[in-house]
């Protein structure tokens, strides 16, 4: 994909050069195209190397990377745009291209090729696998939703900002340049900030769902304000809050609305989601403009995005319910004497529906959730100690003094006493270790 990208960097540059006007519509559809493709391909090589546990020490650091990258390229293009004209700043696109070709193939041949332990899947393989799965179940369909949504979001954004820079600056590429560079630098400072500092703390204490209607309710401020003033300003900052969603906040929720997906079906799914329901969603969001356009241009207004804004936030709500059923599903099929659920307790939604499970008569799912709270520490055990310690099963009883046996909570000695006293053998046997 990179050689490929190479060519085409190099292709364009010609094009570009001699100032082939249908050059540009189609170097804008190109790099709408790549970033999604090698998305999808960078992330299905990365999650085939870290398991649970490492990817969420490794991916924050790897998405920060990501965004100081954007962050560096709009301070160059703010600095120099006057001096290097436009079709110049393609060849810089290229030699960036080539540089992560050398480092990506030194990397996979020192490091990945010997810590593989099985193959990486194909990304066909992926895309065809979720595409089964999103049509049996209707949890991925729903997210799919969210993100055609989104990407319908983002492009009424674009163009409102498009038509708002063009009325400012008209055809002063140089300007134009300079805008672009100026919001990506400080699109890129501000993700990497909030990704590092606030993203953790608003997902433990408020949870993924509000987490995901940030950055809507943001934009539909914004847009409530240009009714008031219609300064370009107000515009920059709605393209700015829409880019910090887009490329860095919302990805970090939408991620965790993966886990109530089977172990097995997950990286398919997020690739198909991620990849060709993303595009197809910004695909439908051209089709809608210019539907709008052409038959009711009074609605292509920040009007439309208050209204896109009710539409998503209704989506995010139905989610939410969607999302606590389809975990406690996922808690009943796993089969814990075999293997943990995959589930990243990161956010209080799914820390709730793991203690909500705590107290199902169904011991598979106490049980499941019990290793997942063996895994993470994500939520305090101790106020749940003492039903646990009651519970119908044996297996779950005997869990819940292993667990009292490490707190070393002393409140729990007269329930360990009468276990004690009036138990099975399995169970007395661990309460005597206390």
């Amino acid at each position: 994909a990179l050689l490929f990208s190479l060519f085409g960097y190099f292709g364009f540059f010609i094009l570009v050069s001699a100032k082939i006007s249908w050059s540009y519509p189609l170097l804008y559809i190109a790099c709408e195209l790549y970033p999604t493709v090698i998305n999808v391909l960078f992330w299905a090589l990365v999650g085939s190397l870290f398991d649970s546990q490492t990817a969420k020490r490794s991916f924050g650091i790897i998405g920060a990377g990501g965004m100081a990258g954007a962050t560096v390229s709009g301070i160059l293009i703010r600095q120099w745009a006057s001096h290097i004209h436009s079709q110049w700043w393609i060849l810089f696109g290229l030699v960036s291209i080539l540089l992560c070709f050398f480092i990506l193939s030194f990397w996979i041949e020192r490091t990945v090729t010997r810590q593989l332990s099985k193959p990486i899947t194909p990304l066909s393989g992926s895309v065809r696998r979720g595409l089964e799965y999103l049509k049996k179940d209707s949890y991925p369909k729903q997210i799919a939703l969210l993100v055609v949504l989104l990407s319908l979001f983002g492009a009424v954004i674009d163009y409102l900002f498009s038509e708002a820079i063009t009325g400012r600056f008209e055809r002063n590429s140089q300007k134009l340049t300079e805008v672009f560079g100026e919001l990506n630098a400080y699109v890129g400072i501000f993700s990497i900030v909030f990704q590092i500092f606030l993203t953790p703390q608003i997902l433990r204490r408020y949870g993924v769902f509000f987490f995901l209607t940030m950055i809507p309710i943001a934009c539909s401020f914004m847009a409530g304000i240009t009714f008031i003033s219609s300064g370009f300003f107000w515009f920059f900052l709605l393209k700015f809050f829409e880019m910090c969603g887009a490329y860095s906040i919302n990805q970090s929720g939408i991620q965790l609305l993966f886990n109530p997906i089977p172990s097995e079906a997950r990286a398919a799914s997020r690739a198909f989601i991620d990849g060709a329901i993303k595009k197809s969603g910004a695909a439908f969001g051209g089709v809608f403009i210019l539907f709008i356009t052409y038959f009711f241009p009074i609605l292509l207004s920040p009007a439309l995005i208050v209204i896109l804004t009710a539409l998503i936030l209704y989506n995010i709500f139905r989610l939410q319910s969607s999302y606590a059923q389809a975990l406690t599903a996922k808690l009943s099929r796993t089969r814990y004497q075999t293997k943990v659920p995959t589930i990243d307790a990161f956010d209080k939604a799914t820390q709730a529906t793991l203690i909500q499970a705590l107290y199902d008569s169904e011991s598979v799912k106490v049980m499941n959730s019990l290793m997942v709270y063996k895994k993470t520490n994500a939520f305090d055990i101790v106020p749940h100690l003492s039903h646990l310690l009651s519970h119908d099963s044996e297996k779950v009883r005997i869990e819940a003094v292993k667990i009292v046996k490490r707190q070393r909570d002393p409140k729990f000695l007269e329930q360990i006493l009468k276990l004690l006293s009036n138990e099975t053998r399995r169970v007395k046997a661990e309460a005597i270790r206390v």
